[in-house]
């Protein structure tokens, strides 16, 4: 379970090779906003993030909305394994 604080926007990408993904917000620590890729089949381990220098849950849950499919492929593509637990 990804907490409480993911409970907001959620959107979802297909990514080039067919995958679904699921992407909702993270709160990686004191401030700290990140988008958590969520594959949809399933694969805890397979959770992958990315930073978001928003600077509150308002705005990165409105940045989250302004990314367009491209912008969210990036991010996927330059995303790290999620190492958070819960």
């Amino acid at each position: 379970m990804l907490g409480p604080e993911q409970e907001g926007t959620v959107r979802r990408i297909c990514d080039l090779s067919g995958d679904d993904w699921d992407i909702v917000l993270g709160h990686a620590s004191w401030g700290v906003f990140e988008i958590l890729f969520v594959p949809v089949d399933g694969g805890r381990d397979t959770i992958r993030t990315a930073p978001l220098p928003e600077v509150s849950r308002s705005a990165a849950d409105q940045a989250l909305m302004r990314f367009q499919r491209e912008d969210l492929l990036e991010l996927l593509a330059a995303s790290q394994p999620w190492s958070g637990s819960g």
